[in-house]
């Protein structure tokens, strides 16, 4: 159902209003989930009307929605580079539930990539990846991919991480579905389905229970080879 002039003007000042906030505040605004959702909705019948009054030969009030439009796209531009600047800052650093909370759905997926992308490569730097590719390569090459062994998998021992040294003890997994972020003591963890990766006993035994993971076991790998 379009939108009525009355809803498209009370959307338009409501993105001027968040973009001047925007500006003026140092840290991320929490704005309503359906902000970007809104605004598009109002792009889409400017162009659909402009696009209907070109076809009727109404050329004034084609050019009138144009500009309108034109008008809308420029505050959003300018609205998600101040914001998308803040986005970016906060996804270098760990996510607290404060962060989360101030962001829309879009933007909790934006961020959460980000900062994904940012701690491979901080991993990449501080050789931690170096210790991790080998093993995610056995068990590749011997089946984690597949379910059923996987399952068989799950009652066995798990695998202390080759080379860890201290108190900590860490253990191979693999991840069997999306899981939301998960605060710990050595890190924030973002788990996605068929992740494979180290983490502290104590963390593997809470996401097997949970039954979002399941141990693996290097030794079984490498006989099978």
């Amino acid at each position: 159902m379009p939108l009525t002039p009355a809803q498209i003007d009370k959307i338009a000042e409501d993105l001027r209003a968040q973009m001047r906030a925007e500006y003026k505040a140092r840290k991320l605004r929490k704005i309503e989930q359906g902000f970007y959702r809104n605004v598009r909705a109002v792009l889409i019948d400017l162009e659909d009307e402009a696009q209907r009054s070109l076809a009727a030969q109404d050329i004034d009030r084609f050019i009138r929605l144009k500009d309108r439009k034109d008008q809308i796209e420029k505050d959003l531009r300018s609205f998600l580079q101040k914001r998308f600047e803040k986005i970016l800052i906060a996804a270098i650093y760990e996510l607290d539930s404060a962060t989360m909370e101030s962001l829309t759905q879009e933007e909790r997926e934006i961020i959460l990539e980000i900062h994904n992308l940012v701690q491979d490569r901080f991993d990449a730097f501080l050789l931690k990846r170096k210790q991790k590719e080998p093993e995610q390569q056995v068990v590749e090459e011997h089946g984690a991919g597949e379910e059923e062994k996987a399952e068989e998998q799950a009652g066995e021992p798990m695998a202390e991480a080759p080379g860890e040294s201290g108190e900590v003890k860490y253990v191979l997994i693999r991840v069997l579905s999306d899981q939301p972020p998960i605060a710990q003591e050595d890190r924030d963890y973002y788990l996605h389905e068929n992740d494979i990766l180290y983490v502290p006993e104590e963390f593997a035994e809470i996401l097997v229970k949970r039954g979002a993971a399941i141990p693996i076991r290097r030794e079984k790998a490498v006989t099978e080879k």
